[in-house]
């Protein structure tokens, strides 16, 4: 139903027939939340909270609300959910997501290292973490993850390898990055791991050489001609080389 404010009234109808249920409170706090209302949504949340301290998603909500008046308070609520419950896994990412978010990195990574001491060889956790590491711009810690989970033989090492190229491209390590990209082969990382390696090419001023590498890469894939031809012209506009551009998107449609 699209109207927000009746969705809120039906859930507060069906959830006053259960007092002491944290779950009812915990469904009032989204559909107040989803209709704008977040004093309401807050006191919902602290209420199911009560009724159920341990249960990890009031935590996880109640952040949700208030990180969008301060990160600190986010922090704060996740932080003090995590030292009663220290097994509390997506709690505590959420946390380092937190403090990062409150320009506090040291912090932040302490309890990345925490959540990966608590299951040094669950290789979803640790791709979890490489993954949260490379969002919040703690390169090192992504790398290191990254490149630990294929020595484990992850089962989607293309996909750790497109990564890894990314956390190189990310800090202008394009050599790097080119040799993470060409390391991929078939699959659903294949394309766009060879449109990212025009793009090192392209970074380090050989744009020429990334327009042939585009071009051998079309030759080779057929289908996929429009988006590399896309791609081509992206790196001459980057360069700007504007009447090239042009040009060459031109002369493709003229072709097709």
């Amino acid at each position: 139903n699209p109207d927000k404010a009746a969705n809120l009234r039906v859930v507060r109808r069906l959830a006053a027939k259960h007092p002491q249920l944290p779950q009812a409170h915990f469904a009032i706090a989204q559909a107040a939340l989803a209709s704008g209302d977040e004093e309401a949504a807050l006191a919902a949340i602290r209420r199911a909270a009560q009724l159920r301290p341990d249960w990890e998603l009031t935590a996880l909500l109640e952040a949700q609300i208030v990180q969008r008046r301060s990160p600190a308070a986010a922090a704060k609520v996740l932080g003090d959910f995590v030292a009663k419950n220290p097994n509390s896994r997506e709690a505590r990412l959420n946390y380092a997501r937190a403090l990062i978010l409150d320009k506090r990195p040291a912090e932040a990574r302490k309890q990345f290292e925490a959540v990966l001491a608590a299951s040094p060889g669950n290789t979803e956790v640790i791709y979890a973490v490489g993954l949260l590491a490379f969002q919040v711009k703690d390169y090192e810690l992504a790398e290191r993850n990254m490149k630990r989970l294929l020595a484990m033989g992850y089962r989607d090492a293309d996909g750790v390898r497109y990564l890894l190229g990314q956390i190189a491209e990310e800090q202008k390590l394009w050599p790097q990055a080119v040799k993470w990209y060409e390391a991929i082969g078939e699959g659903e990382h294949m394309l766009a791991a060879r449109m990212r390696t025009a793009n090192a090419i392209a970074k380090q001023g050989r744009i020429d050489e990334a327009r042939r590498f585009l071009k051998r890469v079309a030759a080779e894939n057929p289908g996929e001609q429009a988006q590399l031809i896309v791609a081509e012209a992206q790196l001459l506009r980057e360069a700007n080389r504007n009447q090239e551009a042009f040009q060459l998107l031109s002369e493709a449609l003229q072709k097709d």
